[in-house]
């Protein structure tokens, strides 16, 4: 075999053997960076999400608000406010702040009250710690006399 031939061979021989550690490599990157769903049983909460929809419009309708949200990374604290006409009772609200961590993970906490103001319009005043760990955003969720929700996305600008 000439000297060429061979060379052209070898040649051909890495290639092969270089296009194969590529399919490799991608194929164990594919399968090490599955995304899983975002809850394991998402489709339950996906049948109820007309539930959550009709909450959603039920709180804007009696002017339920959430606002002045702020993230004070000074005194490591995120507050909000929440107001309502003083004429709507809101006995039971229930604060749940997510924050986001990326790759579809998220941990919980509770809003401690601050203040809470009724004359014509109450406000409620909110404040939580925010976790050691870097975020990239958090979700509001309030959950008003089990039959009204608010939501409101903070999102890192």
């Amino acid at each position: 075999m000439s000297p060429s031939l061979k060379k052209a061979f070898l040649l051909i021989g890495i290639s092969f053997a270089c296009l194969l550690a590529a399919v490799v490599l991608s194929l164990k990157i594919a399968y090490d960076s599955q995304t899983p769903p975002m809850t394991h049983n998402y489709y339950e909460k996906g049948l109820n999400y007309q539930k959550y929809i009709d909450m959603d419009k039920r709180a804007k309708k009696e002017n339920f608000q959430i606002t002045k949200e702020k993230i004070d990374f000074t005194n490591k604290k995120l507050t909000f406010v929440l107001m309502y006409p003083a004429t709507r009772n809101a006995q039971k609200i229930q604060s749940k702040i997510h924050f986001d961590y990326g790759n579809y993970e998220s941990k919980a906490y509770s809003a401690t009250v601050l203040s809470k103001h009724c004359n014509q319009v109450c406000t409620i005043q909110y404040a939580v710690s925010l976790p050691a760990r870097r975020f990239y955003g958090a979700k509001i969720l309030l959950v008003i006399d089990n039959n009204k929700r608010l939501f409101k996305r903070i999102t890192m600008d």
